[in-house]
């Protein structure tokens, strides 16, 4: 049973890298690592893939990447480029404020700081600067 399971895992991963390197965008990369994620959360009883965890990282490296890339463009600062990857990966502000032991208010500056750095005025604005970069 164990095997048939691995397998199913290991066609998810095979389908989301397909799928990652076909399109490139934000919201393949999304749906890549919560596929790895569900997979890897599925398997936990088992014990974690290293492909699923390989896959998941690199999807995150180049993701964080690409907003290093924007922050460094666009002079950022540590904090909003962090504040940054996280929205390039589909976060509220109030998950960001979690995540980051701030409050609902910080986060709200640092989106602004970002979109007047970056001469933006939506999430959606972002969201395509982050995806022309990917596709770099």
């Amino acid at each position: 049973m164990f095997v048939l399971e691995l397998m199913l895992l290991v066609s998810c991963i095979a389908i989301a890298l397909l799928c990652f390197k076909a399109t490139r965008t934000l919201e393949a990369i999304r749906r890549s690592i919560d596929d790895i994620a569900s997979a890897i959360h599925a398997e936990s009883d088992e014990g974690a893939c290293p492909e699923a965890l390989a896959e998941e990282s690199e999807s995150l490296t180049l993701l964080k990447d690409a907003c290093h890339d924007i922050a460094h463009s666009f002079a950022l600062s540590k904090r909003e480029e962090e504040v940054l990857s996280y929205f390039a990966r589909g976060k509220s502000n109030v998950a960001i404020a979690k995540e980051l032991h701030i409050g609902n208010a910080t986060v709200k500056t640092h989106s602004f700081n970002i979109y007047q750095k970056l001469g933006i005025h939506s999430r959606d604005e972002l969201i395509g600067i982050v995806e022309e970069r990917l596709n770099k």
